[in-house]
């Protein structure tokens, strides 16, 4: 199966975050992830959460790894063959050089450029790599946007929401910084039966 690697950037958002482990849950593809993408997404959390327990940014990692499982990538050196252009990215090509990774998945346009000719990795933003996902396995996609919809239902279903009261998810991919996969799901969710999966909002399977 194909690996993705994600920057820290792509966890940092719930929605981008749970798409994306829903589509592992799905076997589009691994996740694969390093120690240091995971410490760089609690320090984020922290700073831009700082009223947030332990339990509330700790579990988000801790939950993570549950997800995703396996063991990090480990032992890299200290860069790879990419032109860096941030300098804090450069843990990132030479992790995806050493794991041997197929995709590298970020929301920063200006990170690095992948040597053509040496780097293993294709270099993606979030949102062309989800539409490349929805070109090539729409239906994959498709169950994942139905399982990650019918966790959100039961979770908002927990807390005495109401259908009305449920957020618009298109808008919320374009607000995540996704515009065109944002009109894919559109038109996905125009195909759902919005009714009857509040009714009975799917599972993944054990």
């Amino acid at each position: 199966m194909q690996t993705a690697l994600l920057d820290t950037n792509v966890l940092f958002s719930r929605l981008l975050r749970d798409t994306f482990v829903h589509l592992h849950f799905h076997k589009a593809f691994r996740i694969v992830w390093t120690e240091d993408i995971m410490a760089e997404l609690v320090y984020r959390l922290r700073r831009r959460f700082p009223d947030w327990s332990e339990n509330q940014v700790g579990g988000v990692r801790r939950n993570l790894v549950a997800a995703i499982g396996a063991e990090p990538i480990t032992g890299y050196p200290s860069d790879g063959f990419a032109d860096i252009l941030d300098p804090n990215d450069r843990h990132l090509d030479a992790a995806a050089e050493y794991g041997n990774v197929d995709y590298v998945v970020t929301t920063d346009k200006k990170a690095m450029v992948p040597d053509p000719d040496k780097s293993v990795y294709e270099y993606f933003q979030a949102d062309d790599f989800l539409v490349v996902c929805d070109d090539s396995m729409p239906e994959l996609v498709r169950m994942a946007l139905l399982t990650n919809l019918g966790f959100h239902i039961s979770r908002a279903k927990k807390l005495g929401s109401n259908f009305e009261d449920f957020p618009n998810f298109p808008e919320k991919y374009h607000s995540a910084g996704t515009p065109v996969f944002a009109e894919r799901v559109r038109g996905h969710f125009q195909r759902f039966d919005m009714s009857r999966i509040w009714a009975d909002p799917p599972k993944l399977s054990p």
